[in-house]
């Protein structure tokens, strides 16, 4: 139990009061001393989630995990950070969208609700631009929507070709080059 003052696991030393306030988040019991330290503490953690998942176009749970607990200054039990992303997520102000990989499987990455209509926008000019290039890199869309080359830019570039792979819209060719998907041309025809 950090300064949140919440924990996921009830134990005599974690807490002041001998019955802890508790509320079960997707399965996950959280826990805290009193009531009011349950709420304060899921709020803040909520609040700093949602905010630190608008920095980047697109991250992985474990890039958002990473800038939540910088932001709060301690370590985010993941049980308990799972619970209250699941909770985000069904408030619908976090998306999780799938991607495909190069070895096939999806995984997913999780989009601020309020850069969700931009990243989709970027989707279909991506799409666009391969369908009249033939081939796009990482490194090309990295320069074209995010020119600063920050941390954090060139895995949100491969985030949007990754979600066109899985859609259809484009093919690996390798980690960093995707293609235009031929068979769509030759269906059409």
């Amino acid at each position: 139990m950090g300064s949140l003052g919440l924990a996921t696991r009830a134990s005599v030393a974690a807490f002041t009061s001998k019955s802890p306030a508790r509320i079960r988040l997707g399965g996950i019991t959280v826990y805290a001393a009193t009531e009011r330290a349950l709420q304060d503490g899921l709020r803040l953690l909520a609040e700093t989630m949602v905010e630190r998942s608008g920095l980047l176009a697109s991250l992985d749970r474990k890039v958002l995990r990473t800038l939540v607990c910088d932001r709060l200054g301690q370590r985010v039990d993941d049980r308990l950070f799972g619970a209250v992303l699941g909770s985000q997520m069904r408030l619908g102000l976090i998306e999780a969208v799938g991607c495909a990989a190069i070895s096939g499987k999806v995984f997913r990455v999780l989009i601020n609700v309020n850069l969700l209509q931009v990243f989709q926008q970027r989707m279909l000019e991506i799409q666009e631009r391969l369908r009249k290039c033939r081939v796009v890199t990482v490194a090309d869309v990295r320069n074209q929507y995010f020119p600063g080359r920050e941390w954090g830019t060139w895995s949100a570039a491969h985030h949007l070709l990754a979600r066109l792979a899985q859609t259809g819209g484009a093919v690996y060719v390798d980690n960093r080059t995707f293609e235009w998907p031929v068979g769509i041309e030759n269906a059409f025809r």
